[in-house]
């Protein structure tokens, strides 16, 4: 069973953001697959996680490029939040020198709740705000 599931609610109606949410929900449910296996695999681990470090920011640089394009007043407080994320997120990594997957089960947790919190919250502050002005620059 899926620890997080799209179910389209989450959806902010820009579709590049929205794939890309959804990737992340799959690279999310992928590493909790792995870790509760009966016998978790450390280079599969290692390979997901490092896959989720680099989509993350992959994603939020996608976000903040269009958020700056078309002038969110409040990018600069986004990026902050993308920012804190990313310090914690590998934080709570390094912290796994020595019981990785405990460390990696811990650091699952949180970015379950940071991740699931922060599409459901902080990006749907900004969905009416983008999806009017990329309906305004498809008009033109």
């Amino acid at each position: 069973m899926p620890i997080v599931h799209w179910d389209g609610s989450q959806a902010i109606g820009i579709e590049i953001i929205d794939r890309q949410h959804q990737r992340l929900y799959e690279v999310l449910n992928s590493l909790d697959r792995k870790l509760h296996a009966p016998t978790p695999d450390a280079t599969s681990l290692n390979t997901t996680v490092d896959s989720m470090h680099q989509y993350v920011r992959y994603h939020f640089s996608t976000e903040e490029r269009l958020l700056e394009h078309y002038g969110w007043p409040g990018l600069q407080e986004h990026k902050l939040l993308h920012q804190t994320f990313v310090d914690k997120a590998e934080e709570l990594l390094r912290l796994g020198e020595t019981d990785v997957l405990q460390a990696l089960r811990e650091a699952l947790v949180f970015l379950v709740s940071w991740v699931v919190n922060h599409i459901e919250g902080e990006d749907q502050k900004y969905a009416p705000f983008l999806r009017e002005k990329v309906e305004q620059s498809k008009a033109k």
